[in-house]
């Protein structure tokens, strides 16, 4: 791989770490080249390159730390990060290893170059259920380094001031020709294939070349999205609102967008381990060793609860229609049927529609009633006109009430004081003049 391939290679990593690593292979390449060897002399040790795993009380430590990249490089020797292909092998001797009962990926990173991030996490995915697998971020997870954590069983931050997220690609255009024309060097590429070089770097970035370097990226873009929305058991739509965007989220924050399971010291996780504890979050295929075991168990599932139809089950169907038939207003019962038999309907929503029909009924009737009403009738009050006792009054609402029927009855919540009272409020509006009497035909409720 070329410098400029290096520069122009999709990243997934904060912008602006890749603007140092862009700094860093422009000075290689403008000036003197680096020596490893050299610095490594002035520095009187070797430098950092990845280890191996350390094996503490049965936890395997590996360290995600620096940039991230598919293969060991250039920008890793001089300023450290890790290789993914060196993690996938040092994740498969952990497995593999019988004094290893859980993996802890010890996380710093600013991200990292696509290429060989997804891989590796497909990889962490599809060993969970075989060793508990936690990602522990001391400091920054952001991008590749996220892409990767989120595909362990669980992931914790050290700290309340710790970070995590950074959902995003970044892909950069350089421009060598000006460069170059000051050099009094031009190159010219040769292509077949309309598409081949369309974002070439010896030359301006056409607008053609920009539309293809930002397919690229969104396409990058929703298959990062696609593998954190299924690692952390989330639809793509929530992942993309909650976590995603690009944002970096710090301490709880983090936790409460669901890109973290929360916050603990190095103590604290080590005292929360569960030997073969299988991950919670897996659902469908993920939870097994082969497809046809999945398919299996699957068709078990669906055999047993079609066997489930029980009495138990019977029972609290017959006692919800039975519920939404009770319900009912009188006069309403082809619609409690309907409601009843929907496999659905729950008796309290039954009576709140049943309210509602009976409540725009009336509304309706009485404003039928109002445009219809003859002038108001003046009843004259006569001092020496005889009237009727009180208790002949009760006597005769007495006989009114025993002659209706139970519907109309319930109007009243059969309570024949309720019913008294009101017709009592009525013949006094109508004697003193303050309620209009209109006459209409007599209706019965069913």
């Amino acid at each position: 791989m070329s410098i400029l391939d290096i520069l122009n290679e999709p990243w997934a990593m904060v912008p602006s770490k890749k603007m140092d690593i862009d700094a860093v292979y422009m000075d290689h390449r403008r000036g003197p080249k680096i020596d490893v060897k050299a610095v490594e002399a002035a520095l009187g040790s070797k430098m950092a390159t990845t280890r191996s795993y350390d094996v503490v009380n049965g936890d395997a430590i590996i360290p995600i730390e620096g940039v991230i990249s598919k293969q060991p490089s250039l920008f890793q020797a001089v300023c450290g990060g890790v290789s993914t292909n060196q993690l996938g092998a040092k994740l498969e001797e952990a497995l593999a290893d019988p004094a290893v009962d859980r993996i802890i990926f010890a996380v710093d990173s600013p991200g990292g170059t696509v290429d060989g991030t997804k891989a590796l996490g497909d990889a962490i995915y599809a060993a969970r259920g075989k060793k508990p697998m936690v990602a522990w971020v001391d400091g920054l997870a952001a991008s590749a380094a996220y892409w990767l954590c989120s595909a362990a069983d669980e992931v914790y931050l050290k700290d309340t001031t710790s970070f995590a997220g950074s959902i995003g690609v970044i892909a950069t255009h350089v421009d060598v020709s000006g460069a170059e024309a000051q050099a009094g060097v031009k190159t010219t590429e040769i292509t077949a294939g309309k598409y081949k070089r369309p974002d070439s770097s010896y030359a301006p970035l056409t607008e053609e070349g920009r539309a293809s370097i930002q397919d690229r990226v969104d396409a990058l873009y929703s298959v990062f999205l696609g593998d954190v929305a299924r690692n952390r058991g989330v639809d793509t739509e929530q992942a993309h609102e909650q976590m995603a965007d690009g944002r970096v989220f710090m301490g709880q924050a983090a936790v409460d967008a669901g890109l973290v399971d929360g916050v603990a010291t190095w103590a604290e996780m080590i005292a929360m381990k569960k030997t073969n504890q299988p991950n919670p979050k897996q659902k469908g295929l993920a939870m097994f060793a082969t497809k046809e075991e999945y398919e299996k168990a699957l068709a078990d599932g669906i055999a047993a609860a079609a066997a489930n139809k029980t009495e138990d089950a019977q029972a609290i169907e017959r006692a919800r229609i039975q519920g939404v038939l009770d319900a009912a207003l009188p006069g309403y019962e082809d619609e409690a049927k309907k409601l009843a038999f929907d496999g659905k309907t729950t008796p309290g929503d039954a009576a709140l529609i049943f309210a509602k029909m009976e409540k725009d009924r009336r509304s309706v009737e009485a404003a039928a009633a109002a445009s219809n009403a003859p002038p108001a009738l003046k009843v004259e009050k006569t001092t020496d006109e005889p009237g009727a006792s009180a208790s002949e009054k009760d006597a005769e609402l007495k006989t009114r009430w025993d002659a209706m029927s139970a519907a109309q009855k319930k109007l009243f919540g059969g309570d024949f004081e309720k019913y008294a009272k009101g017709r009592r409020a009525v013949d006094e509006g109508i004697s003193n003049g303050t309620v209009r009497a209109f006459s209409r035909p007599e209706t019965k409720l069913k």
